[in-house]
């Protein structure tokens, strides 16, 4: 665990068949981490950060989950950081212009180490 990030990696494909599973999923996994961090009394979560890594593919109800997971994100004032999606998932993402949406504290990085250190050192997360 590092304080004030909720690191979470994609293992499928997300496409018709379960991008809305993944996406209620995603927040899911951010609800039970800030109700675990208000019992603990640690401090607050942040960002969330994608790993994408073994995401392999995505099709267009993929990318509109990702819309609505960014507004959903944003909705709860936190940072998204997407991490090393393979060739083919950035090429769909940066086509369907979702990545046109996410605000300048939302970004793109090729680890989850240089995620955490860009956006700890940017917003002392």
């Amino acid at each position: 665990r590092i304080p004030s990030f909720l690191i979470l990696g994609l293992q499928a494909p997300m496409y018709f068949a379960n991008s809305t599973y993944l996406q209620e999923r995603i927040l899911r996994s951010i609800r039970e981490e800030e109700e675990r961090i208000e019992l603990s009394k640690e401090a607050m979560l942040k960002c969330v950060v994608l790993d994408m890594t073994a995401m392999t593919a995505i099709d267009t109800s993929g990318i509109d989950a990702f819309y609505e997971l960014e507004k959903a994100i944003k909705k709860r004032s936190l940072q998204l950081a997407l991490v090393n999606p393979v060739g083919s998932v950035m090429e769909k993402l940066h086509k369907s212009k979702v990545l046109d949406v996410f605000s300048s504290d939302n970004g793109l990085y090729m680890s989850i180490d240089e995620a955490i250190s860009d956006i700890s050192t940017s917003s002392k997360a």
